[in-house]
């Protein structure tokens, strides 16, 4: 080989290294964008959407028009809720950032992945077992209207979690039958 093909394959080798560096920023930069957006997202939704700045006492007592009594029950009750829901919302963070960093790598194992999702799903579940234990300790000293206005509080939250997107035409259109192949 000549020297001026040498010194053109060493431009090409630079200027590829350079492409791919640019890639792997790109991509770099677009997964700790994507884990952030995650991230700030699971925060406001901490225990199923009571995270954010709407869902706090001041909330609930001028929704419910708690008593003095009353909210210093919901106090309580709601202090516990949100130190174990942090705690599990923190967990569970952890547990997804383990699945991006199994999928994305070089050798991914799908053995790995099958339990992170496993560990995921049972504290997803104790997730709802202390939002129903949270429901059900505000219920306890409500009125029964109040009852029915915290009932119409958290119907918000267990609405959302419905399937959504169209499942396209045909037979499922309107959503029948949609639950049951999301089932299988």
């Amino acid at each position: 080989m000549t020297a001026k093909q040498q010194k053109l394959l060493l431009w090409i080798s630079a200027l590829l290294l350079i492409i791919n560096l640019s890639a792997l920023a790109t991509l770099g930069y677009h997964l700790l964008k994507e884990q952030n957006k995650e991230t700030a997202q699971n925060e406001s939704e901490t225990a199923g959407n009571f995270g954010g700045p709407a869902f706090n006492g001041r909330y609930f007592r001028d929704q419910l028009n708690l008593t003095e009594a009353q909210m210093e029950a919901f106090r309580e009750v709601n202090l516990r809720f949100r130190s174990e829901a942090s705690a599990l919302q923190q967990e569970l963070n952890q547990i997804r950032k383990n699945m991006l960093e199994e999928l994305t790598a070089q050798n991914a194992d799908s053995i790995r992945l099958g339990q992170l999702a496993d560990a995921l799903g049972k504290q997803h579940a104790r997730l709802k077992i202390i939002t129903f234990r949270y429901y059900l300790d505000i219920n306890r000293f409500c009125t029964a209207p109040q009852k029915e206005q915290l009932k119409d509080i958290f119907k918000v939250f267990f609405d959302t979690e419905t399937v959504k997107g169209n499942p396209g035409p045909g037979k499922y259109r309107n959503g029948q039958g949609w639950r049951r192949i999301n089932q299988q």
